[in-house]
């Protein structure tokens, strides 16, 4: 229900939500990297590859002209 909903934020602090999170997002992506290639040994380039894999729809998703 919209009747409890707080108002919508200033853009500035909007701004800043998105800038954490993006940084936590690269932040939790960084550690699984580190995690699987230091620590679980796997081999760098398979590691990259899925990374790639798994982040080229979300990249593809964002385009405008890819969405139609």
């Amino acid at each position: 229900m919209r009747v409890f909903a707080a108002p919508p934020a200033a853009a500035g602090v909007v701004m800043a939500r998105f800038i954490v999170g993006n940084l936590l997002k690269w932040g939790v992506i960084t550690l699984g990297l580190y995690v699987a290639m230091v620590k679980a040994g796997l081999p760098g380039f398979a590691v990259m590859i899925g990374v790639v894999a798994a982040l080229l729809p979300q990249m593809l998703g964002l385009h405008d002209g890819w969405t139609r």
